[in-house]
C-alpha cells in the first residue's frame, strides 16, 4: 500500500471567512453522515468530530493505493474573531459542512449624567 507523500490522515481542509456579521467555516467532509458529526464551540475555538466509515473494498486483501482516511477525525478552529455562541448554525450538504457564527451585535451602552 503506498500513501500520497503529503497525506496526513488526520488532515480535515476548512476555509475560514470573516464576514461583517458572520464568521463562516466550511469544512470538506465527503463521506461523512450527519449523524456522526459533533459540532462544539469552546471559548473562541470551534470543534468538528465526525468519524468516516470505511467501505467494504477498503478493506480489500491488496489495496494498491489508499488516500482517503477512514475512521475519527478531530478539527479544531481557531476563529480570529469575536463570534456569538448562542448564534451558531451548522449545515452538512453535499460533503461540505458549513458553520456559521454570528457576529456579536453593537450595544449602544446610554451615557449619564454624572
Amino acid at each position: 500500500m503506498e500513501l500520497a507523500p503529503d497525506f496526513r490522515p488526520s488532515a480535515v481542509p476548512v476555509d475560514v471567512v470573516v464576514l461583517e456579521r458572520a464568521v463562516v467555516v466550511r469544512a470538506d467532509l465527503p463521506g461523512v453522515a450527519r449523524a456522526s458529526l459533533r459540532v462544539l464551540v469552546q471559548g473562541g475555538r470551534l470543534l468538528i468530530r465526525g468519524e468516516r466509515a470505511a467501505p467494504g473494498e477498503a478493506e480489500a486483501a491488496r489495496p494498491h493505493l489508499l488516500e482517503i482516511a477512514y475512521g475519527p477525525f478531530e478539527r479544531r478552529v481557531d476563529v480570529p474573531v469575536s463570534f456569538d455562541p448562542a448564534r451558531v448554525a451548522a449545515t452538512l450538504e453535499d460533503g461540505v459542512l458549513r458553520v456559521e457564527l454570528a457576529r456579536p451585535e453593537p450595544r449602544r451602552i446610554a451615557v449619564k449624567e454624572g
